[in-house]
């Protein structure tokens, strides 16, 4: 890890961004107000068609940069050009509809410097819109250092990709981020892992970001959010020489393929969920998991077809 007394060393902060104006414009701001001066601002544009582009443009600080690309929906494709043309010493991720707190930069420099970590989160919550608090969807998470590959598997921490500060060089050294379209939108869950099982990480409970819940984030329109998690949890299998993680790393795998086979079933695609729960099997799921998703799928398609008489 690269030595450093002060804060002149350069993060560059990566936001990626597609047809958010108005969202983005807070989340530079936030950037802007930050107490650690050495960062740079790379903001990578997915073939924006709202005014982005141009707004962009008009921005005047030196160390402000834009990466235009044509429109790919691929946003680990997107992150990653960002991290190429980046030049600091550390990276560090803000979607572009959410904040971060005026301390964030230099609270995690500071801490990476005590720790002698190459790479840090911290604890974030949740906002509107309008930039009012709002409970998690999925509950809270605790934030813990050291070696995390466990608590990432089992779900006990959550590394927010908007919370993720990591040197260059071990972002490099894992292979940046996955692009393949199987783990689009659960990129930064499988890049978590990957940090975590070379390296250990300061965490740090205090909360210095705010993710924003809004019906056009992008892990809304994600349909098959439990098929690409069960992907993850199957190229950590693959990728683990650890017995113990790999074991946890199935079951994982096995839930959530159960539960893709219940959503594919909703969705009346009956050969599919079929298929899907067969993998569940294989993969160590219990017959009576696999038969709780069939019940629950089964009792929510005979809903929708109700539902569906009532409005005809």
């Amino acid at each position: 890890m690269n030595e450093f007394n002060d804060r002149t060393v350069v993060v560059s902060v990566i936001v990626p961004t597609y047809n958010r104006l108005e969202l983005l414009r807070q989340a530079l701001n936030s950037v802007l107000q930050q107490d650690w001066d050495g960062w740079e601002l790379v903001v990578v544009d997915d073939g924006s068609s709202d005014g982005t582009i141009e707004c962009l443009k008009s921005l005047t600080p030196a160390n402000v940069r834009l990466v235009l690309l044509p429109h790919s929906g691929n946003v680990a494709h997107v992150r990653n050009a960002g991290a190429k043309a980046a030049t600091g010493d550390y990276l560090a991720f803000l979607d572009s509809d959410d904040l971060w707190d005026p301390r964030k930069l230099a609270f995690q420099m500071d801490r990476i410097r005590e720790d002698n970590a190459p790479w840090s989160y911290t604890a974030y919550d949740h906002i509107d819109a309008s930039g009012q608090p709002v409970p998690p969807r999925s509950g809270g998470f605790a934030t813990a250092s050291g070696r995390i590959t466990e608590r990432i598997l089992s779900t006990e921490v959550a590394v927010g990709i908007s919370t993720l500060l990591v040197s260059k060089a071990l972002f490099e050294r894992v292979g940046l981020f996955d692009e393949d379209p199987a783990l689009n939108l659960r990129e930064d869950y499988d890049l978590a892992l990957r940090l975590s099982a070379v390296a250990p990480v300061v965490a740090s409970a205090e909360t210095l970001v705010h993710v924003r819940e809004h019906p056009g984030r992008a892990t809304h329109a994600c349909g098959d959010s439990f098929e690409r998690m069960a992907y993850v949890y199957g190229k950590f299998v693959a990728a683990t020489s650890n017995e113990r993680l790999k074991k946890l790393a199935r079951v994982r795998e096995a839930v959530h393929l159960a539960e893709a086979g219940t959503a594919r079933l909703r969705h009346r695609q009956p050969v599919a969920a079929l298929r899907l729960w067969g993998r569940a099997l294989r993969r160590g799921a219990s017959v009576r998991t696999v038969l709780s998703a069939v019940r629950r799928a089964c009792v929510g398609a005979n809903g929708n077809a109700r539902q569906m008489v009532h409005n005809g």
